[in-house]
């Protein structure tokens, strides 16, 4: 089957792309529901890319999922993505565990189920440390599906215990580690829900992905960031340093995929569509790239604001009127100017700034 591109069909815009995802999202799904004669919704996961609540958005997906691992940049913030879209739009959301690292895979078995590409963890594959790392974390950020990928191999060897069933590989004893305390946990009440205060909103269309970490950075694998959306992507790095340039060879190969971001992981990421009426689950919103901020989105924010929800965001996102904007921030907009009426104090040095 010809590419969009190879048919000549190129997006001329970012929403334009979206438009051309979102329509071939959609027969893909039609197709597959009238093949399996099955209307239920589709089990939606992507890697690489953070699209996962365009599908949302469109009400045809059950499950809003993200793989991590494999050679796929910054776990925390895929959680801090799939996690978002779970709230915003309603639905579960899943986490994809791939052993696969630079064209090798985790594979125990003598008979080498991949070929060449099987290897025994640390040699190929990712090492137990990360696997350990990522299913626990992925329970304990919320996640209400976990997935072994390729766990019916790579958990077991090919030999037989006395019991006549498949021995445990060292992956394989890490799972039953897991499983029995996760099953331990909800047995003796919940694990509770993860603590994230604060939306880190995206823009529409926003098209953010692996193309970000080119040596020119793009969006949609083609268009340049705008100066906001360079903010935007700043922002991101300083949440999760260091976790969007991996390695996947050599000496600290591993070590970027999962780091401890300074501010802890409190952030969910949102998609500027609707935003909104997600916002009562949030104590903070923040306002990243070419978000614009309407009359109708600003009398949609005053409500929350007033009731004590903190709001950070760029002059250059406001169109809305300066009365709305006024009962919005409580300050005066003069061009790109805000006057922003609150006082700063630290209680442990008694710096102030009025």
């Amino acid at each position: 089957m010809a590419t969009l591109k190879e048919k000549g069909v190129i997006p001329e815009t970012r929403e334009q792309a979206l438009d051309m995802m979102n329509t071939y999202f959609t027969c893909r799904t039609v197709e597959t529901q009238r093949s399996m004669k099955n209307s239920k919704p589709v089990f939606e996961l992507i890697g690489h890319y953070y699209y996962q609540s365009f599908a949302a958005q469109l009400g045809q997906s059950s499950v809003v999922a993200s793989e991590i691992q494999e050679n796929i940049n910054s776990i925390p913030a895929h959680y801090a993505l799939i996690r978002g879209a779970s709230r915003q739009y309603n639905i579960p959301w899943a986490v994809d565990v791939s052993p696969w690292m630079d064209g090798y895979i985790t594979d125990y078995s003598k008979s080498k189920f991949w070929g060449p590409a099987s290897a025994a963890g640390g040699n190929g594959g990712h090492s137990l440390s990360l696997f350990k790392r990522s299913w626990y974390t992925s329970y304990m950020s919320g996640a209400n599906h976990l997935i072994a990928e390729a766990g019916g191999v790579n958990l077991f060897f090919e030999n037989t215990t006395k019991d006549g069933v498949l021995a445990l590989s060292p992956l394989g004893d890490i799972a039953t580690e897991f499983h029995q305390l996760s099953t331990m946990i909800e047995n003796n009440g919940h694990r509770g829900i993860a603590y994230a205060p604060i939306a880190f909103i995206l823009p529409h269309a926003h098209g953010f992905g692996l193309s970000l970490v080119q040596e020119i950075p793009t969006l949609w694998n083609k268009f340049l960031l705008s100066d906001e959306n360079k903010v935007a992507w700043n922002m991101l790095q300083t949440l999760w340093p260091g976790s969007w340039f991996i390695k996947s060879r050599g000496a600290g190969a591993e070590s970027n995929y999962m780091v401890a971001g300074p501010y802890g992981d409190i952030f969910d990421i949102l998609v500027e569509d609707n935003f909104t009426k997600t916002l009562n689950k949030y104590r903070v919103a923040l306002l990243a790239g070419d978000i614009t901020v309407t009359d109708e989105v600003a009398n949609d924010l005053i409500p929350w604001v007033q009731a004590g929800g903190t709001l950070v965001m760029f002059s250059s996102q406001i169109q809305s009127s300066a009365q709305v904007t006024d009962n919005l921030i409580g300050g005066v907009i003069a061009g790109n100017v805000s006057k922003v009426l609150v006082n700063v104090v630290d209680t442990e040095t008694s710096w102030e700034r009025n």
